[in-house]
């Protein structure tokens, strides 16, 4: 098929040469006639290349896929002219395997401490699509869709292409959840968080959820035959300030897409080691100038342990900030500690103490007070159908706020239903 479409290439490009030729003798008769050649010749190749691809997608089967194709047939595959579909269909006659996975969470709740609001509510809090390929045993391209409060904007939480050339490493590149802590990469989402909030300390000081654009290099490999080592080193455009003012709140820092004012990239990566299966410590730095006018930094260390049996789990962060300003450095910092235990299929008692230090900046970039947030959480998580469901899930949390930050307490009820799927 190969050898008969050269054929049909040369002779045709020589008659094409011939008329081009004659047409420089004859005028308009032949420019029509030269038109009248290549017309012909689009159409030939047309028809070769349906039966390439043709023959090229009977090679493949599911099982196999684009595997055992060769060079010269992957290369031959082309875009047909005229056809039907776009480029989805084109990339569909490659056999991917695809995938759809997302969760949702709905609640009420009667107080919003990490917003500092006073409202009884009901809220779609999330409906989040997750759609991935593998495209090859090496490389794999997901996104998930974020679709906040049953209403708004549709944005993109993260967006990755991975790439893994040895088992031991893999490149990500697009926007991906910041590895410091483990809370913000892998246990924010509802149908997996043991309680219905996120910590304060991470939700004022490591702004989860927290993504970034750039690229990272990840991965996991054996130390010795029973120590594990997880690591994740990364550049992005990192975090950077909205108001102009000097050690501003971190979580209004988020959501820097493109570097238009300072465009000095920040750093960092997180290391995690398993000494045994059920125990995992880490260390994750960040450090990246935050001002828009590429004077000042901000650094964040995070400090994680965990603690997981098929019953019993048990973990905790510590993060500490610093971000620097004209007359000066601000230090923010706070830790939660959390406990849960099954007791059996159906349910989840669990309970969390979390705690965060801020201090209150003039417009002078002064230190007027420090607030200390202080709050203990029971909860409660129902699984109604843990044999055919096991991401489904009933929450009951109620919290009491020893002290929200001016030294008066409250406290907070929520009720929630997520779901993964």
């Amino acid at each position: 098929m190969f050898l008969y479409f050269q054929k049909i290439v040369v002779s045709s490009t020589t008659s094409l040469f011939s008329i081009k030729y004659f047409q420089m003798k004859k005028n308009n008769f032949h420019i029509a006639l030269s038109i009248t050649a290549l017309i012909t010749f689009s159409a030939i190749s047309f028809e070769v290349s349906v039966a390439q691809v043709k023959d090229t997608l009977s090679k493949t089967n599911e099982s196999n896929n684009l595997l055992e194709m060769g060079l010269e047939d992957l290369l031959d595959i082309k875009v047909i002219t005229g056809e039907k579909g776009g480029f989805g269909k084109q990339l569909e006659e490659l056999q991917f395997n695809t995938y759809l996975h997302g969760y949702a969470a709905g609640w009420f709740r009667s107080n919003d401490l990490n917003r500092r609001k006073k409202s009884k509510t009901y809220s779609l809090q999330y409906f989040n699509p997750i759609l991935g390929v593998n495209v090859h045993d090496k490389v794999v391209a997901e996104v998930m869709l974020e679709y906040e409060h049953g209403g708004g904007e549709m944005g993109i939480r993260y967006g990755i292409i991975d790439y893994s050339p040895f088992k031991f490493v893999t490149l990500r590149i697009g926007k991906f959840l910041m590895p410091i802590g483990k809370f913000n990469e892998y246990y924010y989402p509802e149908y997996i968080n043991l309680l219905n909030d996120r910590p304060i300390s991470h939700w004022q000081i490591i702004p989860s959820v927290w993504s970034e654009i750039g690229a990272q290099l990840r991965g996991n490999f054996s130390l010795t035959k029973k120590v594990l080592v997880n690591y994740s080193l990364f550049v992005v455009n990192g975090l950077e300030q909205k108001d102009g003012k000097y050690g501003s709140d971190i979580r209004n820092m988020r959501d820097n897409f493109r570097d238009y004012n300072n465009d000095k990239k920040s750093f960092g990566g997180r290391i995690g080691i398993l000494p045994v299966a059920i125990i995992e410590t880490g260390v994750s730095y960040y450090y990246g100038t935050y001002s828009t006018d590429g004077k000042e930094n901000l650094s964040l260390v995070c400090i994680d342990a965990e603690c997981k049996t098929s019953k019993f789990t048990f973990r905790g962060e510590y993060v500490d900030a610093i971000e620097d300003t004209a007359s000066g450095s601000i230090n923010k910092n706070g830790f939660f500690i959390e406990s849960a235990y099954r007791l059996n299929l159906y349910l989840e008692p669990v309970v969390r103490y979390d705690q965060a230090n801020l201090p209150n900046v003039t417009g002078f970039d002064k230190i007027k007070n420090t607030e200390t947030i202080q709050r203990m959480t029971t909860g409660l998580i129902i699984f109604p159908e843990p044999k055919k469901v096991s991401r489904f899930s009933f929450k009951i949390n109620y919290s009491i706020v020893l002290n929200d930050g001016n030294g008066s307490s409250a406290n907070e009820f929520i009720l929630q239903c997520a779901i993964g799927f």
